[in-house]
């Protein structure tokens, strides 16, 4: 059981074969302070150990209890959603591990949403994870900024602090965790200022993602908005232009800078989700919208990019019938699990216009892969009651 090696169940077919009824024993291996390695030095020992190894002694005579916590830590994470029940042992052992292995345990929690619950604990481990690699901050500011305005109210001055950070990319890290939290952050002001004139591109892009966000007036940072259009990386381009739309630019310019993307592997699925957001001001992109939603382009995540298209119309027209059933095919047909699992996520959120693809949903009740099954469940619960 606590031979899991990965984020996928699946590497573990017999942790997989027992289920979520080892979530508890996983749990309690989490709490676990000392084994008999930690007690005795004669068990550390080389000779004991082959002797060990060779009578097939159980994991508390072969590994110390940080070991068997990691291994814990490792196999609830595989469990995602189902490893709720274990949410105790993981808050202790959030402020309990070091380094990666915290990172670790970050990871289990933002499996589980992170839960309300947990924010509280995150942003207890953050003054903890100073001195750690930056990954580490990094993981945090990225779980927080998914807990939504619970998170802000908690958070908010650890990330302001974070847009100081020593690594550039916890700084933008930070700035993209305060554009998710879209709440009035006046002192993150100057800071996003630095991080938007600097050189790196990625960077002045989180920047500018975030003060479109927290303030409402951002006029002096439309010259170097713009000059992110003259990039050469397409999804850079894409945020830059909606971006000034958000800043209440011209909504004719911002779609025409979005479509040709449209065209682009890798931009197809971030172009169409910003033109879905402008709502009706998108209506004449909607024949090349439909044409992305059945255009192969050889992306990594095909049927995600088409089904942002498709999802897109919806949002600009009200209904399609082609729309529809593009977005059916993503959550039924499609092979790529994590496709069929986030697209259940994002039609729940879409309200009434999405009621026609109830019984997809439904269908997709029985499909083989448990989070996706999990998402179906919770999609459903939120279209029917709306």
């Amino acid at each position: 059981m606590l031979e899991q090696n990965s984020s996928a169940l699946e590497s573990n077919p017999g942790l997989m074969a027992i289920g979520s009824n080892a979530v508890p024993f996983l749990a309690r291996a989490l709490a676990m302070e000392q084994t008999t390695y930690d007690r005795y030095r004669w068990a550390r020992s080389s000779r004991f150990q082959s002797f060990a190894k060779q009578l097939h002694l159980g994991f508390t005579w072969r590994m110390p209890a940080s070991e068997v916590r990691n291994r814990a830590a490792m196999a609830l994470l595989a469990f995602g959603f189902e490893a709720a029940p274990a949410l105790p042992e993981l808050h202790a052992e959030l402020l309990r591990a070091r380094d990666t292995d915290r990172q670790l345990v970050i990871f289990a929690l933002s499996e589980l949403g992170p839960l309300p619950e947990s924010i509280a604990w995150l942003v207890k481990a953050f003054p903890l994870a100073t001195n750690e690699t930056s990954v580490v901050r990094h993981s945090l500011l990225h779980a927080l900024g998914r807990g939504g305005s619970n998170a802000a109210d908690m958070a908010m001055p650890l990330v302001i602090g974070s847009l100081n950070d020593p690594d550039w990319d916890v700084r933008s890290t930070a700035a993209q965790t305060l554009a998710h939290w879209a709440q009035p952050a006046p002192d993150a002001i100057p800071p996003l200022v630095v991080l938007l004139k600097g050189t790196n591109e990625d960077f002045s892009m989180s920047a500018c993602m975030a003060l479109v966000r927290i303030t409402n007036w951002c006029d002096w940072a439309v010259p170097h908005i713009r000059g992110l259009l003259e990039s050469t990386n397409d999804f850079i381009c894409a945020t830059a232009a909606i971006t000034l739309w958000r800043l209440g630019g011209d909504p004719e310019e911002t779609r025409r800078l979005l479509e040709p993307l449209l065209a682009s592997k890798s931009t197809r699925g971030a172009a169409a989700r910003y033109l879905g957001e402008m709502g009706p001001a998108a209506r004449a992109s909607i024949p090349l919208l439909v044409k992305g939603s059945h255009e192969v382009l050889g992306a990594w995540v095909e049927m995600y990019d088409r089904a942002q298209c498709a999802k897109a119309v919806l949002q600009i027209a009200g209904s399609s019938s082609e729309a529809y059933a593009i977005l059916e095919e993503a959550i039924t047909t499609d092979k790529n699990g994590w496709v069929r699992e986030t697209m259940l996520g994002e039609i729940s959120h879409l309200g009434a216009v999405a009621q026609p693809l109830v019984p997809a949903v439904r269908k997709a009740l029985n499909d083989p892969n448990r989070d996706v099954r999990h998402a179906a469940a919770v999609a459903l619960a939120g279209l029917e009651n709306r």
